[in-house]
This record gives structure tokens, sequence and C-alpha cells, in this order.
């Protein structure tokens, strides 16, 4: 029996190049919490529609009672729809950070927009599928581009506080 030592080279895994030594350094569990936030996510998705509406209505109210306060009024089911779409829009703001503190510590593709682009188009647009086939849920195309959009967000906000930590750092 040969044995074959692999130095540098690399696995094709769905399309992704994983360099083997990249592996070695064990940077790849950053790639972990992105993938599972991802669960988490995809397990939000897979709410039937009460349990999801429950939990944005009492995050609602939250928000009405501090709107309140300061004076601010709007009417219930407008403040409900506002934070069900925040909800998209940030957690999708949060998995562009993840994945890119990720890939910038262990990146899986040159060059390195590939990675970012792809999880910008797939993982909201499985999000929504999930939610055509969660009881009282709709997929919608309106709400992957919302997804989209706070993914973009994030990767902004992800290279401004990047740069304003390398310029703290100097």
């Amino acid at each position: 029996m040969q044995i074959y030592r692999i130095k540098q080279e690399s696995l094709c895994f769905l399309g992704i190049i994983i360099s083997i030594k990249m592996m070695n350094k064990k940077k790849w569990q950053y790639w972990v919490i992105v993938f599972l936030y991802i669960f988490v996510v995809f397990s939000f998705s897979s709410q039937d529609a009460e349990t999801s509406s429950g939990l944005s209505e009492k995050i609602a109210i939250i928000f009405a009672s501090i709107l309140d306060k300061i004076g601010f009024t709007f009417s219930f089911s407008s403040l409900h729809f506002f934070v069900r779409k925040l909800a998209h829009f940030s957690e999708y703001a949060v998995l562009a950070i993840l994945v890119l503190i990720a890939n910038n510590k262990c990146p899986l593709t040159r060059p390195a927009w590939i990675i970012l682009v792809l999880f910008m188009i797939l993982v909201p647009s499985f999000d929504e599928g999930i939610q055509l086939f969660t009881e009282g849920r709709a997929g919608m195309i309106q709400d992957v581009i919302l997804d989209m959009s706070g993914y973009c967000v994030g990767l902004l906000l992800g290279h401004i506080g990047r740069k304003l930590w390398i310029n703290m750092k100097q």
C-alpha cells in the first residue's frame, strides 16, 4: 500500500476550494460559526406562521412601549410589519459580517468576493424557499431582496469596522 502525502493541493467540494493547509490551522472554526448561524436563520424560517408572528409581536410590543414613552405613535400593525422586515434585514447584516470575518481568517476561494456573493444569493433564496413549505408562511422575492440589502449593508459595516480596527492597531 502506498501512501500519498498532500501538501498544498486542494480539494474541491461543491465548487468551493478548501486548502488542506488552512484546515491544519483550525481556522475553519470561523466557518462553523457561519453555518451554525445559518442554521438558526433557517430554524426561524421553519417556524409556523403563528409562532413566528407571536415572536415578532412580542418584540413589537417592546418597541411600542419605548416609542410611546418618547412620544411617537404608530399603528401596531405598521410597527409589527416594520419589526418583521427589520428582522430580515438585520439577521442578514449579521450573517454578512460573520462571512466576512470567516473569509478574511480562512479564505475559501480566490478571489474572495466569489464566496461573499454566493452567500448573498444562495442563503436568502434557500431561506425563503423553506418558508414555501412551512405552514402559514410564504416565501417572497421582496424578502430575498430585503435580505440581500441587509447583507450588503453588513458587508459595508464589516469593511468599515475592519478598516477602523486596523487603524486603531497602528
